[in-house]
């Protein structure tokens, strides 16, 4: 029974699939930072993504009721595809209106292009991104992007 269970000091993918999927997405997330501005690294990643999520299973696991008493919990599919998505959301929605902005100030003709897209990104983040401390930064982003071009 001792070979049961693997206790370690640090997790690893093999046994937190989550683990994996959290890692892909703050590295997209990174790459995809103003800072580093790697988009090749992000589209590799949300591929990456792509390849890992295709593994999980066609249907939902079984309901607890039908495993052995002693388990460790899944992570749902919600929790895995969240994990990889969340940060290249939020660091590409950060870029995304920063480049929006700097394309209708330097082709005015565009503003009104760039200001529809602006605020319809911002509506689709305010949906879809639960993480609230998330959400704030990411809105402060816009803020001041829509500040500055006097939207």
């Amino acid at each position: 029974m001792s070979g049961t269970f693997v206790i370690e000091r640090h997790r690893d993918f093999d046994h937190d699939p989550r683990l994996g999927q959290i890692a892909l997405g703050e590295t997209a997330g990174r790459a995809l930072a103003p800072k580093t501005n790697d988009p090749g690294a992000a589209i590799e990643v949300l591929n990456a993504l792509l390849r890992t999520l295709s593994e999980l299973p066609a249907q939902p696991p079984s309901p607890d009721e039908e495993r052995p008493p002693v388990y460790g919990p899944r992570p749902s599919v919600d929790e895995l595809i969240r994990a990889g998505f969340a940060p290249i959301m939020r660091e590409g929605a950060i870029r995304t209106f920063k480049v929006l902005h700097a394309l209708g100030e330097t082709r005015p003709h565009a503003f009104p292009t760039t200001q529809a897209l602006t605020t319809e990104l911002k509506q689709n983040i305010e949906r879809m991104m639960p993480d609230q401390a998330a959400l704030a930064r990411t809105l402060a982003v816009y803020q001041d992007q829509v500040s500055a071009a006097g939207y």
